[in-house]
């Protein structure tokens, strides 16, 4: 039977009903409530230190089990702390649900805001999102089927105004997901393959990630062919019990591995990618006839030429392969030769490989280690390899038990991925240790997780590989010729508190004039040999420090090329109009200032002056203008323009702002009422919610309701009671409104756009009103004033279900409430007291706002008013009886 539910508890438990196998998240506001119908659901979760290693664990979870894992997360940064996890998964097609929070597209000015699904959509995963509350079981199952069928990493946002609102929820409405099966490739395709097969002399087949479900397939077309088989390091582990097998093929396959596959003739990738990884940067497939085999059209050639691409499922396609070769009796010795099979033998195993041990008494060497470290523990394993120069040994050395013990979280060569992962991978396995192996600048960026896995009891095996270095770099460095340096940069004996840097051009040394420019210390030089290049034949300046580094900036522009030169202060034009005389010594000396002081105090004084005393909410800001810092950088070109308008009528507003200092007719934009010159207060009463605009000058748009009817209004939520009451007013006074925008805005962020000019007009509620007001605001139009004296302005809810059920305690609660209402009516001190104890208001704040008007009694005449104009503007369908609406506890 149907019931009543939140939509984030529909979302958690559409989830939860489609077999979900387990959460792992952060909880933040933004998902709290989703991730908890998700626990009663019965999901099992687990709460991670940081949401990237969040999802990383979910990422290893699903790899290693097949199942779909869900990851909760926070909205804005929530997400955005999470996105690294999100690409490797989305870039090794892992399928996973990330359900986070959204902010309202509305509350653009919120902290949390960024447009998500751009986000989302630039790292390849797929955005999707709950559009309604009416449609949130559906959305929820799209990106849930999504996600499993098409193997995608799947963001679902839920926007937190819609997390409140209440759906019909009934479990059984939630359809069943799909079963679908593998399509094979046409009959054309097959041929072709089972052709080039049964006439290989040294075929050797390749599964990938997109394989795992097809091994004993393929194992049966390598033995009919007389094939070799191996793997991606994505599948390691795949055939680990078949004789016939190379453990891994690419970076990680032994030196004799790796000759075996460069030495067939035809090689078939089964969902593969053959990326430059997998193939050596294409050395294993030189002179041979390359197949490859995948559902995805986009996957076939787009790492590697390719000889024959099959579009189909990896098993189904081995399938008919392997028919069609029963068919035609094939049986082949192929690659296996009783040569090979002892090649295989010496050679599949790192550990079996002699090397130069290069250890000493401080240091121990890797393959030692990993070696040492493979025999003590037990094969039962789950290892994971994180990013680094490091992880051959670890990825190579470890044995695997089978496909499930192997996790390589390298699809976005991101580093610090393994210590989460391998947490994931060992929950998806309990009755294993995972394993794993990162490098000391992965494990600093990771080792927060220690604390989620210490928490879960989890036997966690973290192999640390040294090397005081980001040894990618060290090595990339030295392939250059270029030994970088350890330890300290060595210090300039002249000059004690930097490192001595030699500025110099493309050619030769720069002269002392460049090296002041560009801020660093150094002796003079010769004059600068000019370089021109090709970037529009200016000059390079550049800086080479005593450890070997080098430091270069190429101006784009002449002009970018002289700021360069003359930015600094040093710079002898500089000097010069500073009065400081040019001194052969480098001492530092206090300038000796020239011009007239005053002068420039003055203008610092107007300056100043036009800036404090613009009002906030002003229509135009030329304070902008003066206040904007030179090479601040402006990416609005609307906003440009603004500011140099701004900044030509500065000189005007400055004068304005003098005359009315004289006049004595300048009013302040802050502070109470008090403090406004005698006669010049702002003497018109503010209602307890009214229409405010910025502040203008009277004689412009804004001080007569009529201004609305073209205007740009913020109302709290749009088809609502505010709309209504706005709407209505406007129509009572005989306005039309047809050409009246609405936006909805949340109260809090209304005096921010009203001062932002994003809107004209705000229907804002105490305290925003005082604080409008007090920021030079107006009041156009008060519509509880228009629509009636004493007109409704909130009450309590509830439902028939809540009275029918529990009659005794509504009546109590109902009755509770008039007579609190009673007492504030007549104990207004004793509100604004106690206004700031239970709200964010401060205490002058609430000593100076107008409090409304408290009533026990809810006039049916007013109430049935406004559910009339409710139903016009379209918010209602039907008419209702302002009576049957109102509760009355019996006596």
């Amino acid at each position: 039977m149907g019931r009543r539910i939140t939509v984030a508890e529909a979302v958690g438990l559409t989830l939860a009903r489609l077999g979900v196998s387990r959460v792992f998240g952060v909880v933040g506001s933004g998902n709290f409530h989703m991730t908890n119908a998700l626990l009663t659901g019965g999901m099992p979760y687990t709460a991670a230190r940081h949401e990237m290693g969040a999802t990383c664990m979910a990422d290893a979870y699903t790899r290693t089990t097949g199942e779909l894992a869900v990851v909760s997360l926070h909205q804005g940064c929530g997400l955005t702390n999470a996105m690294t996890g999100i690409t490797e998964a989305a870039k090794a097609r892992t399928p996973i649900v990330v359900l986070t929070g959204d902010t309202p597209g509305h509350a653009k000015t919120s902290n949390f805001y960024i447009d998500q699904d751009d986000a989302v959509a630039a790292l390849g995963a797929a955005a999707m999102r709950v559009h309604r509350p009416e449609t949130a079981v559906a959305d929820t199952y799209r990106a849930y089927v999504h996600a499993v069928k098409d193997r995608r990493t799947v963001v679902l946002s839920v926007p937190i105004d819609l997390q409140t609102a209440l759906v019909d929820w009934d479990e059984d409405a939630v359809p069943a997901v799909p079963v679908t099966q593998g399509a094979g490739a046409g009959g054309d395709a097959i041929r072709a393959l089972a052709d080039l097969l049964a006439a290989a002399e040294r075929p050797v087949l390749v599964a990938g990630r997109g394989a795992w479900h097809a091994k004993e397939q393929i194992a049966r077309i390598a033995g009919q062919v007389g094939a070799l088989l191996t793997t991606s390091a994505a599948a390691r582990g795949l055939f680990h019990d078949d004789p016939w097998h190379i453990d891994v093929m690419g970076g990680f396959a032994t030196d004799g591995g790796a000759e075996l596959i460069a030495g067939a003739d035809v090689l078939v990738a089964f969902g593969a990618s053959l990326n430059r990884w997998t193939t050596r940067n294409g050395t294993l497939l030189k002179d041979k006839t390359i197949v490859q085999i995948d559902d995805t059209p986009d996957a076939l050639g787009s790492h590697t030429r390719i000889d024959l691409g099959v579009r189909g499922d990896t098993a189904a396609v081995a399938a008919a392969v392997a028919d069609l070769l029963a068919e035609r009796e094939v049986r082949r010795a192929g690659y296996r030769t009783p040569e090979v099979e002892g090649r295989l033998a010496q050679t599949l195993l790192w550990r079996d490989q002699p090397f130069d041990d290069q250890g000493d008494a401080d240091r121990i060497d890797p393959r030692t280690f990993t070696n040492a470290v493979d025999a003590m523990v037990p094969l039962n394993r789950v290892v994971v390899p994180d990013g680094g120069n490091f992880n051959g040994y670890p990825g190579a050395y470890l044995q695997v038990p089978d496909v499930h013990g192997y996790s390589v979280p390298l699809a976005f060569q991101s580093i610090g991925l393994a210590l989460a992962s391998a947490i994931g991978a060992g929950l998806a396995h309990p009755d294993r240790i995972p394993i794993a192996g990162v490098g000391d600048g992965g494990f600093m960026m990771s080792h927060v997780e220690l604390d989620t896995a210490v928490r879960l009891r989890l036997g966690l095996l973290v192999l640390v590989y040294n090397d005081s270095a980001y040894g990618a770099e060290v090595q990339a460095l030295q392939a250059r010729h270029r030994r970088p340096r350890h330890g300290p940069v060595p210090r300039d004996r002249h000059r004690r508190r930097r490192p001595r840097l030699r500025l110099r051009s493309h050619h030769g040394p720069v002269g002392g004039r460049h090296r002041a420019a560009a801020g660093l210390a150094g002796r003079s030089a010769r004059a600068p040999v000019r370089d021109r290049r090709q970037d529009g034949g200016l000059p390079v300046l550049a800086a080479r420090a005593l450890d070997g580094r080098e430091l270069t900036h190429i101006p784009r522009t002449t002009k970018e090329y002289n700021d360069v030169l003359t930015q600094n202060p040093l710079h002898p034009r500089r000097r010069r109009a500073r009065g400081i005389r040019p001194r052969r010594h480098r001492v530092l000396v206090r300038p000796r200032r020239r011009g007239r002081p005053h002068r420039r105090r003055a203008r610092r004084h107007h300056r100043r002056l036009a800036a404090d005393r613009q009002p906030r909410l002003g229509p135009a800001r030329p304070a902008a203008g003066l206040l904007h810092r030179r090479g601040a950088g402006c990416h609005d070109p609307e906003r440009a323009v603004r500011q140099r308008d701004d900044h030509r009528r500065a000189g005007r507003i400055v004068r304005l702002h003098r005359r009315r200092l004289r006049a004595g007719l300048h009013r302040p934009v802050a502070g109470p009422a008090a403090e406004v010159p005698r006669g010049q207060r702002h003497r018109r009463r503010h209602p307890r919610q009214g229409l405010a605009d910025r502040g203008r000058r009277q004689g412009q748009r804004g001080e007569d309701p009529e201004d609305l009817a073209t205007a740009t209004v913020a109302v709290n939520a749009l088809k609502g009671v505010a709309e209504v009451q706005v709407r209505a007013s406007l129509e009572k006074q005989g306005i039309d409104d047809s050409k009246m925008k609405l936006t909805e805005i949340p109260f809090p962020e209304m005096p921010v756009a009203l001062s932002e000019g994003r809107v004209d007009a705000a229907l804002v509620p105490e305290p925003f009103v005082t604080a409008v007001l007090q920021a030079g605001g107006h009041v156009v139009d008060t519509p509880y004033v228009v629509m009636g004296k004493h007109f409704p302005n909130g009450a309590w809810e509830t439902s028939q279900q809540v009275i029918d059920r529990d009659p005794e305690t509504v009546a109590a609660f109902t009755r509770a409430i008039i007579k609190s209402v009673e007492y504030a009516r007549d104990n207004p001190d004793a509100v604004r007291k106690i206004i700031p104890e239970y709200t964010s208001v401060k205490p002058e704040m609430a000593a100076a706002i107008r409090l409304p008007i408290f009533s026990p009694d809810l006039p049916i005449d007013q109430m049935q008013e406004l559910i009339g104009y409710t139903k016009s503007y379209g918010v209602l369908e039907k008419d209702l009886n302002a009576a049957d609406l109102i509760y009355t506890p019996k006596s």
